[in-house]
């Protein structure tokens, strides 16, 4: 008879609910066949130590792909000048992902870089609370502008992205911001996953002035870099995330243990071994 193949994946390296985390984690494994994760920091959350395969949270990289045209357009409609430094934020306005630290850092850096804007992109609980430190802030370069579904396109208006998360299990925001050629600032609780040279991971324990002074002190050494953005798209296409190249490779690996499981009804460890190596090499036995 057949052997029903049973996949885990780990997204998160966190929880809401902690205590049933602690309770059905040690029998997460007992039952499993492959254990995916999008992150090695979300593999170890869930399986510790026990090996794991890092399935990329591959995105549509030619979506991403740096356009000067698009930038402009952009900037244009909303009134943000052309040689501004804009920073931004994709994601909930919640607790995890910290946007009120996020605009604290705009309030720092302000008060160092002349012509700076913030655009957040998102909706959330959070939202009013964002609203309210904006307008007891004065800051008039701020912008909401809730959910969009033009972010490749802001991606190219944008020069910075801040990602101060509390937790996550990989932030493909992050990737999204590498693939336009954005620089990108992460919290040391975030994976660093650093494809084309442009991420920098500070500790939240610096807070918002000391996020802000190291960043502007990058500004005044490199400035915008535009040239470096046009070669990003292509490191993060040879870093495995984009989602044509992956998404053949998981295609492969279904293929074999679905034949796998017709031939024999269940698969042997060789197998299992032969079946993750299709997600790792186009030489895949079938």
């Amino acid at each position: 008879s057949r052997k029903t193949i049973v996949i885990g994946h780990s997204h998160s390296t966190r929880c809401e609910v902690l205590w049933q985390h602690r309770l059905f984690r040690p029998f997460t494994g007992l039952f499993i066949d492959f254990r995916f994760a999008c992150s090695a920091h979300a593999g170890a959350w869930i399986w510790g130590r026990k090996p794991v395969q890092v399935i990329s949270n591959a995105i549509d990289t030619a979506a991403f792909r740096y356009t000067p045209t698009r930038r402009a357009a952009l900037r244009a409609q909303y009134g943000i000048p052309s040689d501004a430094i804009v920073f931004g934020a994709v994601g909930r306005l919640e607790e995890a992902k910290n946007p009120l630290f996020t605009l604290r850092c705009l309030a720092e850096i302000s008060k160092r870089v002349s012509e700076s804007a913030l655009v957040l992109i998102g909706d959330g609980p959070l939202r009013k609370d964002c609203e309210t430190y904006i307008h007891d802030n004065a800051l008039k370069d701020a912008y909401l502008l809730g959910t969009r579904d033009d972010v490749p396109d802001w991606m190219q208006a944008i020069d910075i992205l801040l990602l101060p998360s509390l937790y996550e299990g990989l932030g493909i925001v992050s990737v999204e911001a590498q693939a336009a050629g954005c620089r990108v600032y992460i919290s040391d609780r975030v994976p660093s996953l650093n494809l084309p040279g442009r991420v920098v991971q500070l500790p939240l324990e610096l807070g918002a002035a000391g996020w802000a002074q190291r960043i502007a002190a990058d500004i005044r050494d490199s400035g915008p870099d535009f040239e470096n953005r046009m070669e990003a798209n292509q490191k993060v296409i040879s870093g495995g995330y984009d989602i044509r190249r992956e998404a053949e490779k998981l295609e492969r690996f279904y293929r074999y243990i679905l034949i796998a499981q017709h031939n024999n009804g269940a698969l042997s460890k060789t197998q299992k071994s032969e079946a993750l190596a299709c997600l790792r090499s186009n030489d895949c036995r079938t």
